[in-house]
């Protein structure tokens, strides 16, 4: 499974390959390695998921919101809103980054919306969710495009100001 150390969005709107993606330092993961997330290799069953959020509610309901508020970030281009939601010590490189989603935010037309989304480990500080994501955008040649994504994010309430981050994300292409 192919890595990129890049910003989540910018890849699920920029990439047109197949492939997963990473963000942060562990992008040197492998699928069979522990501390993969992918969907494909870690997902579980409904019920279980279920309740691996209801032993948590309060954090489950703060990584929603955290996710809501990202995307939000997104589809109304709040470049700055949508960098701080990453975990900043995690970001390899910081000007990538930024180039990245400056790029993706310049997309005409771009909607991002969340169609599901699967908790797969839930504690008082740390979150890896799966989401069903479909992004909408006219892409740099003019062409219309519509992605069917799931993500796998790992989030981690910060320490410094207890808002749930970004530290990690994978990408896996439902669509070609």
């Amino acid at each position: 499974m192919k890595k990129l150390n890049s910003v989540m969005f910018a890849l699920a709107v920029l990439c047109m390959s197949g492939t997963a993606w990473a963000v942060d330092k562990d992008d040197d993961l492998k699928p069979d390695d522990t501390e993969h997330i992918g969907y494909d290799a870690s997902a579980l069953t409904p019920n279980q998921a279920s309740e691996v959020e209801a032993k948590f509610p309060a954090e489950a309901r703060e990584v929603r919101e955290a996710l809501a508020r990202h995307i939000s970030h997104a589809n109304q281009r709040q470049l700055e809103a949508y960098l701080d939601d990453f975990l900043k010590e995690r970001i390899r490189y910081p000007e990538l980054e930024r180039s990245y989603a400056e790029r993706a935010m310049a997309l005409e037309s771009l909607e991002l919306e969340i169609k599901a989304i699967e908790f797969q480990k839930l504690t008082r500080t740390t979150a890896t969710i799966h989401t069903r994501q479909i992004s909408k955008y006219v892409d740099e040649k003019g062409v219309f495009r519509t992605d069917d994504v799931i993500i796998s994010y790992r989030w981690i309430k910060d320490a410094n100001d207890g808002v749930w981050r970004i530290a990690f994300t994978e990408r896996k292409r439902l669509t070609e």
